[in-house]
């Protein structure tokens, strides 16, 4: 039966259009630290994702999509880019050295430092990303942004895929 409606769900979501207008990005990890291993970036166990938020013109959330990756590096970014947003989508982000390949999709990258400081954000932040990034945390298992300080459980590989479809299919 979930083989069934994770089948359908992907099958819903092949004919809806590509993230346009004003999207936010963030880079997350399902997984967590083991006993006496590494915490952070790198660490063992944990598998990386991306989560987008296609906002409307008046900034409210529209449309969520998580995305396993094998890491934040620039392929990786640039091939989700093409494949998931439309050419001249203003893209927020972080300002992870990553995600400034969206621009090879025909995106437009706009950076942003958050935090406290004199490079600090003078405009509006990218609060939805990271809004549904940890309201999804008791609903699924362990997403954990990278600025996460508490590092939840490990989660399987294996059962990584199925969450995330499901997550990314709420309306």
């Amino acid at each position: 039966m979930k083989q069934k409606l994770m089948t359908a769900m992907v099958e819903r979501d092949a004919g809806k259009p590509k993230m346009s207008g004003r999207v936010e990005l963030d880079d997350a990890y399902l997984g967590g630290l083991r006993s006496g291993g590494k915490r952070g970036r790198g660490a063992a166990g944990k598998t990386p994702f991306v989560a987008a938020v296609e906002t409307s013109l008046d900034r409210q959330p529209k449309r969520l999509k998580l995305q396993v990756v094998k890491g934040f590096r620039k392929a990786e970014i640039a091939k989700l880019a093409q494949s998931s947003f439309a050419a001249g989508t203003n893209v927020v982000s972080d300002g992870l050295s990553c995600w400034r390949t969206v621009t090879r999709a025909g995106c437009d990258h706009f950076p942003m430092t958050t935090g406290s400081g004199k490079k600090a954000a003078q405009w509006p932040s990218f609060n939805w990303v990271n809004t549904t990034l940890g309201n999804s945390r008791p609903h699924s298992p362990a997403p954990t942004t990278t600025s996460a300080r508490n590092t939840p459980s490990a989660t399987s590989p294996a059962s990584l895929g199925a969450s995330i479809v499901a997550t990314s299919s709420i309306p």
